[in-house]
């Protein structure tokens, strides 16, 4: 167990990172859900994109009242299902951010 004085959520976050013993960190916060394939799909992307730092799966919305939505990403070429983004800020700016993380 990690034990800290409360500086915000970055700091633990940071702190949780620095002392991992693994080679990959996965977040889950108190408002994500993983779905039951989540972890495989993640190391089944490391398998095949050793070369990337960041590995992530598609998202779904969900705002009060329960209405929920997928992810829009624009600019991705067509039928791309997974791979590399390699343009990330280009996508970033005309969809939903690729990577999504509410602090």
């Amino acid at each position: 167990m990690i034990r800290q004085e409360n500086t915000g959520v970055s700091s633990a976050r940071n702190r949780g990172i620095s002392d991992a013993r693994s080679e990959l960190v996965a977040f889950l916060d108190a408002d994500d859900e993983w779905l039951p394939d989540f972890l495989e799909t993640i190391l089944r992307l490391k398998d095949q994109f050793p070369e990337c730092g960041v590995y992530a799966t598609s998202y779904v919305y969900c705002r009060p009242g329960g209405h929920k939505r997928p992810a829009i990403l624009r600019g991705l070429p067509d039928g791309f299902n997974e791979g590399i983004l390699h343009d990330y800020f280009r996508i970033a700016a005309n969809s939903d951010p690729p990577l999504y993380h509410q602090p």
